[in-house]
Formats: C-alpha cells, sequence, structure tokens
C-alpha cells in the first residue's frame, strides 16, 4: 500500500517557497544597495565637478576683471567663458565654425595668455572639459584663422591635444592624470599621426613623461620601438592645420 506523506510535502513546498522569497529579498536587498552606492558617487562626482566649475569660474572673472573686460564689455568669446561649464566646448566649435569666422579682439587675446598661465598653475579640475583644455581649444581656433579650418580641427582635436599634452608637459584635452598616459593613446589608435608625435617628442622633450615611463617599465618606449617597425603610412591630409598650429614641427 502506498501512503503519501501530505504534511512532509507540505512542509517542504512551503519551505522552498521561504527560501524563494528569502533569496528574492537578498536580491533585491543588493539591488537597492548597489543604487543606493551609485546614487552616492554620482551626487559626489556632481558635486566635485560643480566644485571645480565653480573655481574655475572664479578664476575666469578675476582674469577679466585684470584685462577689464567687464560685463558690458564682454566680447561672445568672453562671455562663453565667463558662464563656463560643460557647454563651453562644444559652444566654442559653433562660435568660430560660423559663416563669417570669429575675429578674435585684443581682450580676447589678452584674457586666453593670463587665463592660460593662471589655470595651469592651479588647475581647477581634471575633467576632459576643463578650462585650461577649453583655454588651449580657443587659441588653437584662433590659430586656424577660418570657419574651414575650424570643422577641420574638429575632426583631429584628439591627436592635437595629444601634441599639446606633450608640447605643455602637462595632461590636455583627457581625464588622465599623467602625460605618459595621454601619450599611450597613440599606439594603435592614432597611428597614423604617429609620426607627429614622433616628431612632438624630439621638439618637446618631457621630463615627466620620460620620467613616468621609466616607472611604468618602459612601456611607451617598447610601443614605439614596435612601431617603428611596422609600415604605417602617415596621414599627412590634415596637415594644413597641423602647421598652423605646431610650425616648428615642419621645419626643416
Amino acid at each position: 500500500m502506498f501512503l503519501f506523506d501530505v504534511e512532509g510535502a507540505t512542509k517542504s513546498i512551503k519551505q522552498e517557497i521561504d527560501d524563494e522569497e528569502r533569496a528574492e529579498w537578498v536580491r533585491q536587498h543588493e539591488i537597492e544597495q548597489r543604487q543606493q552606492i551609485y546614487e552616492q558617487r554620482r551626487q559626489a562626482y556632481q558635486e566635485e565637478l560643480e566644485e571645480g566649475f565653480s573655481r574655475a569660474r572664479s578664476s575666469v572673472l578675476q582674469t577679466l576683471n585684470e584685462v577689464q573686460a567687464y560685463p558690458e564689455r564682454r566680447s561672445p568669446l568672453l562671455n562663453e567663458f565667463s558662464a563656463f561649464s560643460l557647454d563651453t566646448y562644444g559652444n566654442l566649435f559653433t562660435l568660430f565654425g560660423q559663416d563669417q569666422g570669429y575675429q578674435p579682439t585684443e581682450k580676447d587675446k589678452s584674457f586666453l595668455r593670463i587665463a592660460f598661465e593662471r589655470e595651469r598653475l592651479n588647475r581647477s579640475h581634471l575633467d576632459r572639459t576643463d578650462l585650461l583644455t577649453c583655454l588651449c581649444l580657443a587659441t588653437c581656433l584662433i590659430k586656424v584663422k577660418s570657419p574651414q579650418k575650424a570643422h577641420r580641427l574638429k575632426k583631429v582635436y584628439g591627436i592635437v591635444f595629444v601634441l599639446l599634452s606633450v608640447k605643455l608637459d602637462c595632461v590636455i584635452g583627457q581625464s588622465f592624470q599623467k602625460v605618459v598616459q595621454v601619450a599611450h593613446t597613440v599606439f594603435p589608435g592614432k597611428e597614423s599621426f604617429a609620426h607627429l608625435f614622433m616628431k612632438a617628442i624630439e621638439r618637446y622633450p618631457s621630463p615627466n613623461l620620460q620620467k613616468q615611463d621609466e616607472r611604468s617599465g618602459g612601456k611607451l618606449a617598447k610601443k614605439i620601438e614596435a612601431f617603428q617597425q611596422k609600415n604605417v603610412e602617415p596621414d599627412q591630409s590634415y596637415d594644413d592645420v597641423f602647421r598652423l598650429l605646431f610650425p616648428e614641427l615642419f621645419a626643416q
């Protein structure tokens, strides 16, 4: 005769349900914890970013006062910097890429020169669109002189910032902490422009770059050596832009 333990089976099923409910509660609790951690980190990042922008704006306003560029005397470029934000980077391309081109004033040039030196000594923060990067971008856009070349600059700004980082011996246009990290982006990401990078490290000897690479076991030096054994065709289609920005790299 077959006897079925109804009570035992009921307890077993109930235990399975309890285990599943407990497991689901644990999963939901872990999700809530992760969401809470994410929100805390996001808020901390936003606060840090806004603090950086606040310091940058204060530095900008101080510089504007020094060049006597009060609100009623500010050009479109100076107005853009006085309201410095995440949008400034893109707005600079829009300003200089307009049909007639943007004609910088003497106050523009004076502001860029003074603000650059001040920000280089006391950088506000290291976001890739920080004040120093935007000051460098505005200077580059002035140097290329035309809206057509401003649009062309936008297509190669990545390697431009690499070359500037080497030339100025500090990180420009990247969220990295070290110049050597910027240099690593050339191999393999920008190898068609590596010929300019090679000229840059020769023309602008960077103590930081060399020391940082030595500390990392010479990884960059090894990449350069490996690259030199390749037959990579250099991209010279943007030389008109690079010549205006880095004429010394094309000197015979």
